[in-house]
């Protein structure tokens, strides 16, 4: 489960997310996460997904997101997976160490 709130959205809750498909547009961005402060790094990602989940109701829910949104929840899903941005960023950009 995570919960994102992007720009002015209201906060979401995603419990058991699945993204069941991608663009294939990819679009690098700047990242960082709370979890390592003060590291960035760009990270390609597709720019559209399809995601379902539950909400915090339990109710069953499709999302379609793009852009901000759409990275927000890849990078928050792959924690659920026990990855971190550091695991998928190119080894050039290591060099931020």
């Amino acid at each position: 489960m995570f919960v994102t709130q992007v720009e002015s959205d209201q906060p979401r809750v995603f419990i058991n997310p699945q993204i069941v498909a991608v663009s294939d547009q990819i679009t690098s961005y700047e990242e960082g996460c709370l979890s390592i402060p003060g590291v960035y790094a760009n990270i390609d990602r597709p720019d559209a997904l399809r995601v379902e989940f539950r909400d915090e109701n339990g109710e069953p829910q499709t999302l379609e997101a793009e852009g901000l949104l759409a990275r927000v929840i890849q990078h928050e899903y792959d924690h659920l997976n026990g990855t971190l941005f550091t695991n998928i960023w190119e080894p050039v950009n290591r060099t931020v160490f």
